[in-house]
């Protein structure tokens, strides 16, 4: 049994920085990817498996019924950022009384980074799976069927009663196209959900914020465009083309000729999509047969527009064309009516009111182009690059973590991000910003695909004509 967890049973004790035009009564809901495309594989080679959602629901002993129900053998608990952390180790409790017998595994791409220390706060885990799982949970199935050793799986950090054991190699990644289609039945209401179509894994760039360079090996595999399509023509057989579709993709858009391969899909499916594009990339090449064929949400991850910060945090190397090329890209944006544009920005470790004044004045230039901000305080993520140089940016800009018990709690660690600028201020900053560069209209039009309960009956009418008047 796979299980995702709920998020934030408990709040936060600290002011919230983004999402400002949040509907009243509405919560994001969305399909845990990783965890079905486990389900799928497993499916596949004949494991059964069930999977259990406590997203939706606040009271996370429902996972106690279910595994009543279900007997597992094998518990697996995705924990794929610290807002579900907690509440991933209150499911292992769980797990452990109702079903003690059961193997309990971990994995996801919070947790995976934290390695030995979720064992520090967890006496009931006993395996944590670091990289991709369905090769991972294939072998460990494997290894209960033949009563052999899990210590031995590559990527596995495996705790026996007495000594834990971690094998330091990478998983082994399976081929995305050898995953069959993902049968999206085996989730829980899944019709409650944004449907999400997965395009590739992973991100050649190295980011010094992100994990992925870590968890992919600055690599990016991708479905092939006929395996993409079968994919797609089963989603749309469950969902039909009402609602906006995610295509989940960590850079869509490397490559010019399978995208323009996939626009074609897009049209003949005849369907409402979004996706995440890099600025930097060859869109020239592909934006129009995307937007002709039904792109309605563009995410752009600018995270600043100071050529100083984006060298620091390895978004480019060429700061300069990179914003060009984004000035560009909002330019063609605008000239499409029915395409919203959400930018994302970061307050990022040493800044200075001379590159906020960098950032602000680019947003102000374009904003005419923008339907959205998205503005949010650099977290420190357990594993990442940004935490390994972070006492180096103590000495230079005076950077400093912010102890927050709750945070710690979680392994995610808020920061005074220079100098110039308290953690308190930079929340207020980048919640004004918001207010400032975004409208109602145009952040319910950028966000909409999240909230999989607005979209009946307000979905065509934010196709329908509003783009007019603020584009």
């Amino acid at each position: 049994m796979l299980v995702n967890p709920p998020v934030l049973l408990e709040k936060p004790d600290c002011g919230q920085a983004g999402g400002l035009f949040l509907p009243e009564n509405l919560k994001i809901t969305a399909i845990n990817p990783g965890l079905l495309s486990i389900a799928t594989y497993l499916d596949g080679i004949g494991i059964p498996v069930a999977i259990c959602d406590l997203s939706l629901s606040e009271n996370i002993n429902n996972l106690r019924e279910m595994i009543k129900e279900v007997r597992p053998d094998i518990i697996g608990v995705s924990s794929t950022s610290a807002f579900d952390y907690l509440e991933t180790l209150e499911c292992l409790k769980i797990a452990a009384e109702e079903r003690p017998q059961a193997l309990r595994v971990v994995g996801g791409q919070h947790i995976g980074m934290l390695g030995k220390i979720a064992f520090e706060d967890s006496p009931h885990l006993q395996v944590l799976a670091k990289y991709e799982g369905e090769a991972v949970m294939e072998q460990i199935v494997s290894c209960i069927k033949n009563h052999t050793s899990l210590s031995d799986i590559p990527g596995l950090i495996v705790w026996d009663g007495e000594t834990i054991y971690e094998d330091e190699r990478v998983s082994s990644y399976v081929n995305l196209d050898s995953i069959p289609p993902l049968r999206y039945e085996l989730y829980p209401n899944y019709r409650n959900f944004t449907p999400f179509v997965e395009e590739s894994r992973g991100c050649p760039y190295g980011c010094e914020y992100c994990t992925s360079r870590f968890i992919n090996n600055r690599r990016i595999r991708y479905k092939s465009p006929d395996h993409f399509e079968t994919e797609l023509t089963k989603a749309q057989e469950l969902w039909g083309r009402k609602p906006i579709y995610a295509i989940l993709a960590a850079s869509f858009g490397m490559r010019v000729e399978p995208t323009r391969q996939l626009a074609r899909v897009f049209k003949s499916a005849d369907i409402k999509w979004t996706t995440e594009l890099r600025a930097d990339s060859a869109w020239e090449g592909y934006l129009d047969d995307l937007y002709e064929a039904g792109f309605i949400v563009a995410n752009i991850g600018l995270e600043s527009a100071s050529p100083e910060i984006l060298l620091r945090m390895l978004k480019t190397r060429n700061p300069l064309r990179y914003l060009d090329k984004m000035t560009s890209l909002i330019k063609r944006i605008a000239q499409m009516p029915n395409l919203a544009l959400r930018v994302n920005v970061m307050f990022y470790v040493g800044e200075t009111p001379k590159t906020i004044r960098e950032t602000i004045t680019f947003l102000a230039k374009n904003m005419d182009g923008i339907d959205s901000i998205l503005y949010t305080p650099v977290f420190i993520t357990p594993g990442s690059l940004l935490q390994k140089n972070f006492s180096q940016y103590e000495k230079e800009f005076g950077t400093k973590l912010v102890r927050s018990p709750y945070w710690e709690k979680r392994h995610l660690h808020l920061c005074q991000p220079s100098k110039y600028f308290s953690f308190e201020e930079v929340v207020y900053l980048c919640n004004a910003l918001e207010k400032v560069f975004s409208t109602p209209e145009g952040w319910l039009a950028s966000e909409i695909y999240h909230y999989s309960q607005a979209q009946e009956g307000l979905e065509q009418k934010l196709i329908n004509g509003r783009y007019s008047a603020t584009k």
